[in-house]
């Protein structure tokens, strides 16, 4: 292949993503997501392991909030878009006024809620 030209698609295996680094952009989400809801006095309850289509559940008196996390290292929020899964989007449907879409983008350097 010369410099400059695409060649065919690769054939077999996907590389695998840089898993760490995806890693630390989801942790620093969470972290991101819930600090802001705690400083809205909200009490948080971490659910991501039951796969109910939110990763947080956010009390604060009768105020319930279903919240799903994205977080990206893209820096301006108007280049960021996120996708829902199937059950997501499922439980955004279903549960539409209390549930939430909360992003954080530019995860690795200077991370911001929207």
């Amino acid at each position: 292949m010369e410099s400059g030209r695409l060649g065919p698609p690769a054939r077999g295996k996907k590389p695998n993503p840089d898993q760490e680094r995806n890693l630390r952009i989801e942790a620093v989400g969470r972290r991101v997501a819930m600090n802001y809801y705690d400083e809205l006095g909200f009490t948080i309850r971490s659910v991501e392991k039951e796969k109910c289509g939110y990763d947080l559940i956010a009390e604060r008196g009768n105020e319930e909030l279903l919240v799903e996390i994205k977080a990206t290292a893209t820096e301006r929020p108007a280049d960021v878009c996120v996708g829902l899964t199937p059950n997501e989007f499922k439980a955004s449907r279903a549960l539409r006024t209390g549930y939430r879409i909360c992003i954080v983008f530019d995860a690795l350097d200077r991370p911001e809620i929207r």
